[in-house]
C-alpha cells in the first residue's frame, strides 16, 4: 500500500500529466498552423520536416517547446 502520502503523490502526478497533455494539445494546434508548408513557399522543405516532427510529438509538451524555438529561429527570420 502506498499510504496517504503515496496516494497524494499519485494524484498530483496524474494532474500534472493531464495538464501537460492539455498544454501540448493547445501548443500543437498553434505550431502546426505556424509551420504549415503552404505558409512558407520559400522554405517548404523545412516547414514539412517541422510539421512532421510536430505531429510526431503532439502529446510531448517539452518537445513541442523545443520545436517552437526552432520555428521561431528558422522559419521566422
Amino acid at each position: 500500500s502506498l499510504g496517504l502520502v503515496g496516494s497524494e503523490m499519485c494524484k498530483e502526478t496524474a494532474i500534472n500529466i493531464v495538464n501537460s497533455i492539455a498544454k501540448a494539445k493547445k501548443l500543437h494546434k498553434e505550431l502546426i498552423l505556424y509551420a504549415h508548408p503552404d505558409k512558407h513557399p520559400n522554405n517548404q522543405e523545412l516547414a514539412t520536416r517541422l510539421s512532421e516532427r510536430i505531429n510526431e510529438n503532439r502529446f510531448n509538451y517539452s518537445e513541442l517547446l523545443k520545436l517552437q524555438d526552432i520555428i521561431n529561429k528558422e522559419l521566422y527570420i
